[in-house]
């Protein structure tokens, strides 16, 4: 049996009693601890949370101490062990006007970069804003045969934003940087090294595993292409013809095989799935390694051997998530099997690891499990509990996330979960969740708490992954494009009618609820059968389709663009017609609109217009507007606040 302990720095395993679904703060609260992970030779496990970082040692559990870091307004966003002693520590910075868009919404990426030592000394701060430099900074590679170096790039920005057509840069940078003391240059680290630059903007470089930068990619115009040097000092090679595969989705690097020589690509050329493809750029031959008949790969189901240099599984999502192996004789296979045995029907995923497979950090959810972490001994195959995420809950109490399929009249199938509750009498009071995001994501098995605790309150949750939804291969995603205001929305309504259908659900207690996509989704669901709908509710919400197309465009984002202007693709005046702030005197459902002030893409025009088209039908909504931080679902107080006005309006207007 696995011993629970309190250890005297900040970890807690241990039940709760409490009762739940009273404390909405445990639901979406901050998680106190957002990142565990274990030196090379696997002697200190570091945890940071919002604004430290603590560092225990394994043997024993010995608290070397808790170090903070940064200034007043810095947040941590990633830790790394350089070596086996030092850690590399990037904060954030928070804008209140402007902000810099990266990535999806990762918008506080301009802070600084801290190094110290597993006991807290020889603290550094290395690159980045706190010594005058407001680039964007990624990692690259933390070099980890190189006890002071490590592998960084920059990009330029543009009064927070990434500059348009901005080409990554790489740079060599010593963890253990001084100030130089010269009176010209008192205030700069020791400067970094300058390695490459990219051929190719909105991108990113990719090092191969001895540190040399190998990989350019980036997109021409929306089209994600790749550039190739066969060693470093060597001219760029444009291999974009041979993996670009015409559709949106393009490819996604993963990284290099052991010799260097050929690397792991996602990508669905040659099939309607995303799979695993082997490509070998100097000969052109790309092999398909395994795909999926029915569900796309993502970068995060890749399950790496020790090493990273051999991919020896994946994890399939499908409706419920399972891993599956390519070599059951290998070691790594078995040690993934064990821990796979030892938590039967929940997803386990080796987090951090030592270099010599000596120990693990394993994290363990499932949809009744918010997520437990383990540290995993190799050798003697012992499991010790470190930290239960949002230990405050109940997990007992918790409501079992059902997969289903429907048949839409054109034949396809149309996949969704429904959640019931535990407590409470058929039919349920439900609340539809429309799940399309900016740039298709899909709704997943697993702990959601929006979910669960809509499910405390006794209201049953609907995800309809409709059309056009990522995750189900390519013929599903096109399945959608040019049909949002249509067949995309007719999945949704299909749903909700067959939920009515199994007696599950009071057919005169029906809410939805949406973000982005989403919510056109929810205030387009009501507008097209207003007989169904009690309530809607629409946050940071799209109402305006050919102003949105108009906005990514100007902001240049060729991901986001590629994914909108082909599921949007249709002619102007349907553009104008399925926009819900041209359909507002069809909507008789009570509306709540929520916004973020500063929201990265969607502007706040979006709700001021349909708040106002509503208002001129003589259905004024309910309002709120979010002025503090630039996306509240970072800030924790915004958070909550915005969560206790949308339940308190479902309540107000469900049974």
């Amino acid at each position: 049996m696995i011993n629970l302990f309190w250890f005297g720095l900040v970890f807690v395993f241990l039940g709760c009693s409490q009762v739940l679904g009273a404390d909405i703060e445990a639901y979406f609260s901050d998680q106190k601890y957002n990142q565990l992970i274990l030196s090379p030779d696997g002697k200190y496990l570091a945890i940071r949370d919002r604004e430290h970082i603590s560092v225990l040692a394994t043997e024993g559990m010995k608290a070397l101490g808790k170090y903070q870091i940064g200034d007043a307004g810095e947040l941590i966003k990633q830790a790394w062990w350089t070596n086996k002693n030092r850690l590399l520590i990037q904060t954030n910075i928070r804008f209140t006007g402007r902000v810099n868009i990266v990535g999806e919404y990762d918008i506080y990426r301009t802070g600084s970069f801290y190094a110290l030592n597993a006991d807290g000394k020889k603290k550094r701060v290395v690159f980045g804003a706190e010594l005058g430099d407001t680039h964007q900074f990624d990692v690259i590679d933390v070099l980890p045969d190189d006890k002071k170096q490590i592998v960084v790039q920059r990009k330029t920005l543009d009064k927070g934003v990434l500059a348009a057509n901005s080409a990554p840069e790489a740079f060599l940078q010593d963890v253990y940087a001084r100030r130089i003391r010269s009176e010209i240059e008192s205030h700069l680290p020791r400067g970094p090294r300058h390695v490459v630059g990219s051929p190719l903007p909105n991108g990113d470089l990719h090092a191969d595993h001895s540190g040399s930068i190998r990989l350019a990619t980036g997109y021409s115009g929306t089209s994600k292409t790749l550039f190739y040097r066969r060693e470093a000092n060597t001219d760029w090679i444009n291999l974009g013809k041979q993996v670009i595969t015409g559709n949106d989705d393009g490819f996604a690097f993963l990284g290099f095989d052991a010799n260097n020589k050929t690397i792991f690509l996602l990508t669905d050329m040659g099939g309607n799935t995303t799979g695993i493809a082997q490509f070998d750029p100097d000969s052109g031959e790309l092999n398909v390694m395994y795909r999926h008949p029915k569900f796309d790969l993502r970068s995060e189901d890749i399950i790496w051997n020790a090493t990273r240099d051999k991919i020896i599984g994946v994890t399939l999502r499908g409706d419920y998530p399972q891993n599956h192996y390519f070599d059951d004789s290998d070691a790594g296979v078995k040690m993934h099997q064990f821990l796979d045995a030892s938590f039967s029907g929940q997803i386990v995923q080796v987090v951090s690891k030592a270099r010599d497979n000596s120990k693990f950090v394993v994290k363990v959810s499932a949809d009744r499990n918010p997520g437990d972490y383990y540290l995993f001994d190799g050798k003697t195959k012992k499991l010790v509990p470190l930290y239960r995420i949002r230990e405050e809950i109940n997990r007992k109490d918790l409501a079992p996330m059902n997969a289903f399929h429907l048949k839409s009249p054109d034949g396809l199938l149309i996949p969704g979960y429904l959640t019931i509750p535990l407590k409470g009498k058929r039919p349920f009071s439900l609340v539809v969740v429309a799940s399309l995001g900016i740039r298709g994501e899909c709704a997943d098995w697993g702990f959601d708490p929006i979910v669960q605790y809509l499910a405390q309150q006794g209201y049953a949750v609907l995800y309809i992954n409709s059309r056009g939804s990522r995750g189900f291969g390519s013929e599903y995603r096109k399945a959608g494009y040019g049909h949002l205001g249509s067949d995309v929305l007719q999945d949704i309504l299909d749903g909700v009618r067959w939920s009515i259908q199994q007696g599950i659900v009071d057919a005169d207690n029906i809410c939805t609820l949406g973000t982005g996509i989403g919510g056109y989704s929810a205030m387009s669901a009501v507008a097209a059968a207003p007989e169904l709908f009690k309530c809607a509710v629409g946050y940071s919400g799209i109402y305006d389709l050919p102003k949105i197309l108009d906005r990514i465009e100007r902001m240049k984002l060729p991901a986001e663009t590629a994914y909108l202007t082909s599921l949007l693709k249709t002619a102007p005046q349907d553009l104008h017609d399925f926009s819900p702030v041209n359909r507002a005197e069809k909507i008789t459902a009570d509306v709540l609109l929520l916004h973020d002030s500063h929201h990265p893409l969607i502007s706040v025009d979006q709700s001021k217009r349909l708040r106002a088209a509503l208002a001129r039908v003589g259905r004024e909504p309910q309002w709120h507007l979010n002025k503090g931080e630039s996306d509240s679902f970072w800030g924790q107080d915004d958070r909550i606040e915005t969560y206790r006005i949308i339940m308190n309006f479902l309540a107000k207007n469900l049974k």
